[in-house]
């Protein structure tokens, strides 16, 4: 009979137990679903994709029971590295001075990048497998003084996007095998959020960029002027307008002043580059902001008439006219426009005088 009652009281202690800890997996799952509907409910006002991974970074970390400090990797298909995007508990600006190959990490070696994974004392790996400038940033900012690491590829699309990691500094065995698995749950919903949020971010910039030559936009030259304006940071502004344009359409055709825009709007992208932005203002009138000055401005824009002269298509010399202002000038957008508008059509009338 008492052995009978110490068997009954096992089995209520192990119920008990069992019951408790399907309590706290009830919990955490709630907890995670609260949270994946906060990162959705964001997403609908997200600025741009990189404001979005401190975020995604911050709710992973207080998920996952032990991590307290974490960063996020994304994969540069252009330069073949991962580029740090997000960092809690170390310095942002430093780790983004820092770049790694896919060869470099953990993931690689123990998973080929296809599962999460536990690494105990990060830092002796990273010893022997970065290259030796990275991992003395890394050491020299304290950004090694980890005891252990829980590390998960992002997939988008089924493609290799980049990796999320959380950490403990005080315990090697920080992180277990459920944590792998509310890690590979939490970056499932993470990959759909950074779907979602890439979409929108793509869609962002199709609005901002003229089609056709691969400019900035009207509605970006305007945005931009008015967050200049607004923050009081000076800026020197050229309106310019194409000379005799609609005689090259009547001549050659469309589909040669198609070709002429494109040559004027590569030009002057790679000309601006610096301290300047280049945009298609409308069908041939472009515009350029510039961040030194607008007697410097001027000068370049004079350089780059000389280039153009130098430098026809097919025998299509391009010639425009253009207008200037700064922003110790105006008060306003309409400003802006109005003002470097009217000083171009003087340009301008003077042009049809010299061509008549």
């Amino acid at each position: 009979m008492e052995l009978l009652n110490i068997s009954l009281s096992l089995l209520c202690i192990i119920f008990l137990i069992r019951t408790i800890n399907l309590k706290k997996q009830n919990i955490k799952v709630l907890k995670t679903n609260e949270t994946l509907l906060k990162v959705a409910s964001e997403l609908e006002n997200f600025e741009s994709l990189d404001s979005i991974y401190p975020k995604l970074l911050k709710y992973t970390i207080d998920l996952i029971e032990n991590a307290e400090t974490g960063s996020i990797l994304i994969y540069s298909k252009d330069k073949g590295v991962l580029e740090y995007k997000a960092a809690e508990g170390f310095d942002i600006e430093i780790l983004k001075k820092i770049n790694l190959k896919k060869e470099e990490l953990y993931l690689y070696k123990s998973t080929r990048l296809t599962e999460p994974a536990i690494i105990k004392n990060p830092r002796k790996f990273d010893d022997n497998n970065l290259h030796k400038e990275s991992y003395k940033k890394l050491l020299e900012n304290d950004c090694l003084n980890i005891s252990a690491t829980l590390s998960a590829p992002i997939y988008v699309d089924g493609e290799f996007f980049g990796v999320i990691n959380v950490d403990n500094r005080r315990k090697e065995d920080a992180f277990n095998k459920n944590d792998i698995k509310v890690i590979k749950y939490i970056t499932t919903q993470l990959e759909a959020a950074i779907k979602i949020a890439k979409l929108m971010d793509d869609l962002k910039n199709i609005l901002k960029i003229d089609y056709l030559t691969g400019l900035y936009n009207m509605r970006s030259l305007e945005e931009i002027i008015e967050n200049l304006l607004s923050s009081r940071k000076y800026f020197a502004f050229c309106i310019i307008d194409l000379n005799d344009f609609k005689g090259i359409n009547d001549t050659f055709g469309h589909k040669k002043g198609d070709e002429v825009l494109k040559y004027f709007a590569a030009a002057l992208k790679r000309y601006f580059s610096n301290d300047s932005i280049a945009f298609r203002y409308a069908g041939d009138e472009f515009a350029i902001i510039n961040f030194k000055g607008i007697d410097e401005l001027k000068e370049k824009i004079n350089i780059f008439r000389e280039y153009l002269k130098s430098n026809p298509i097919d025998d299509i010399t391009i010639k425009f006219s253009a207008g200037y202002c700064d922003s110790d000038m105006c008060n306003c957008l309409d400003d802006v426009i109005l003002k470097a508008d009217n000083d171009m059509y003087k340009e301008k009338r003077k042009f049809k005088l010299e061509v008549v």
